[in-house]
């Protein structure tokens, strides 16, 4: 074996996707509450001299509103926890599949008999699916961050994908399941604005 390849078989790391998860619901509704208010001091549908006066008269309100606004979010930041999935090996990711065949309602027909449902029980197989692809966390959104593989306790995951709502568990799942499935490549560059900055030009 050449050693480039030993080099590459050293660091190998299966597909890893990081995927947050807000823990405090109440944040949420107090950010919508004060974008809301937001909005209605600068509602677009008002005229130009209208919309003048009321920032003229509520300059205070707003920017007392959007100070709000970023420390509610820097809470909303601090009350989450990063997630770190990795995608299973073939034979486990069978073998877990195999456990939760398809519910005897589902019909194999032509249109999904390679989909999801056809192939296993999309409901039960989600928080084992999680749970067997959580790897551990991440402190902050940041792709350098630490993954930290320790949990405050023996039963945390379990207590954290009981929490959690089905939006955030589909979430989780529909990572995990992406992980397992894809043909991890490189990912094509995108497409950027042809536009000069003033800072290029």
């Amino acid at each position: 074996m050449s050693n480039r390849l030993k080099l590459l078989r050293e660091k190998a790391v299966r597909p890893r996707r990081t995927v947050p998860v807000l823990l405090d619901g109440d944040v949420v509704q107090q950010i919508e509450a004060v974008e809301a208010e937001l909005d209605r001091l600068d509602d677009p549908k008002a005229t130009v001299a209208d919309r003048r006066l009321s920032t003229k008269g509520n300059a205070a309100r707003i920017a007392e509103l959007k100070a709000e606004s970023e420390r509610l979010r820097a809470s909303a930041a601090e009350d989450t926890i990063y997630v770190v999935l990795q995608g299973l090996p073939d034979t486990p990711w069978l073998a877990l599949k195999k456990k939760h065949p398809p519910a005897a309602d589902v019909a194999a027909t032509p249109a999904d008999r390679y989909g999801v449902s056809a192939r296993f029980n999309i409901d039960t197989i989600r928080k084992p699916l999680v749970k067997a692809c959580i790897i551990g966390h991440r402190e902050s959104d940041d792709a350098a961050a630490e993954l930290v593989t320790t949990w405050p306790s023996d039963d945390y995951v379990d207590w954290l994908l009981d929490f959690v709502s089905t939006g955030q568990l589909k979430e989780l799942s529909d990572a995990a399941y992406d992980l397992c499935e894809r043909a991890d490549a490189v990912p094509l560059p995108r497409q950027r604005s042809q536009t000069e900055t003033s800072a290029s030009a």
